[in-house]
């Protein structure tokens, strides 16, 4: 199966796929080019032990897409659903 094609799951780029990761076991992240690409192979990859959550790069599936979606046009929601008579859905928190 392509990877575009599974699940939108969320992992750390630039170092070996995590073997916790959706399908790792049926090798569904050997169609990714990372995972020939030698500098971004090895447990650390491209980061430095202990560097912080602040400097990985991670990837993102199609739930946290949506949702950022969502949190970018809650007052277009809003607006839209005055002039169709509906009442207006619950906004995210900020």
């Amino acid at each position: 199966m392509p990877q575009w094609s599974g699940v939108g799951d969320t992992f750390v780029l630039g170092c070996d796929f995590d073997p916790a990761n959706i399908f790792a076991d049926k090798n569904f992240y050997s169609d990714n080019p990372d995972s020939r690409n030698p500098k971004l192979q090895g447990k650390y990859g491209i980061y430095k032990p202990n560097c912080g959550l602040d400097k990985l790069v991670i990837s993102f599936g199609h739930d946290e897409y949506l949702a950022i979606v969502l949190e970018g046009h809650a007052k277009d929601v809003a607006e839209y659903e005055a002039a169709a008579g509906q009442v207006p859905a619950k906004t995210f928190p900020k």
